[in-house]
């Protein structure tokens, strides 16, 4: 039998642990039988309580205590698609709540209103609605290539940060935060949609505030900037963000509206 002050084992060497065996003891011990303490999980709490010790230590070199970057990313992105696919039906109810008014005018039958309203007026109209169509077009296309869409998306997010926080940290440093927050971001995403099916469905609009809000926060301890810094930072981070936004929205008109000039012309 031990001794009552040991702190080792005379037999083994094993250190004597005296606290008692509570609830909470068991908890944390079924969580780690199950991999809460491996790199994954090490990886998505830190993510969620602590991010910018994640990017520093990475960034530093400290990278054998996290998942990397990019695995973080696919993980988070298969969970929301995985999501998406079981409610489904739920989430095209969100969409359509989301893009109600681009998709009336997507399939409005402007023929009925030919005769009732000037020409100039139609054509407003017929522009209104091939604007429209390519936009949903294109948010068709994104949900259903999303994740290599999100993959495509890192190099365009660490450009716009690079371009916003130019300092200390170079391009690849800059793609290597983005995989981590907007992988981090899925999860976030994920919550909320599950809010929107169970809740209300105008509950995921907050997705994309959400996101900035993580954004705001996360660079703003990791630059060690002040609140007005860091908001400045971020309009600046938007701006530059926009500006992108309405450049790939403008050449994928362009290339729509090639196409179906191309195809027209062969059908003639």
């Amino acid at each position: 039998m031990l001794d009552a002050e040991a702190h080792f084992c005379e037999n083994c060497g094993a250190r004597v642990i005296k606290n008692r065996i509570t609830t909470k003891f068991l908890f944390s011990e079924l969580l780690t039988s199950l991999g809460w303490d491996s790199l994954y999980f090490r990886t998505l709490k830190k993510m969620f309580f602590k991010p910018q010790d994640v990017l520093v230590e990475y960034i530093g070199g400290t990278r054998r205590k996290y998942i990397n970057p990019f695995s973080h990313l696919l993980i988070g992105v298969a969970l929301l698609l995985t999501v998406m696919n079981i409610f489904k039906k739920d989430f095209d109810n969100i969409m359509y709540a989301i893009n109600k008014n681009q998709v009336e005018i997507a399939e409005k039958d402007l023929s009925k209103l030919e005769g009732t309203i000037s020409e100039k007026e139609m054509k407003d109209l017929k522009r209104k609605q091939e604007s429209a169509q390519v936009g949903l077009q294109f948010g068709g296309s994104f949900l259903k290539y999303f994740n290599v869409v999100a993959l495509l998306f890192i190099p365009v997010l660490a450009l716009i940060s690079k371009l916003t926080y130019r300092k200390p940290h170079n391009y690849g440093e800059h793609i290597v935060i983005n995989s981590y927050l907007y992988g981090t971001s899925m999860y976030f995403s994920t919550i909320l949609l599950l809010m929107a099916v169970f809740i209300h469905p105008k509950i995921y609009f907050a997705s994309s505030f959400v996101f900035m809000f993580y954004y705001l926060l996360v660079l703003s301890k990791m630059y060690k900037h002040s609140f007005g810094t860091a908001l400045l930072k971020l309009l600046r981070f938007l701006l530059f963000f926009i500006l992108v936004v309405l450049a790939v929205i403008l050449i994928t008109s362009v290339i729509v509206i090639v196409v179906a000039l191309f195809n027209k012309v062969l059908l003639k």
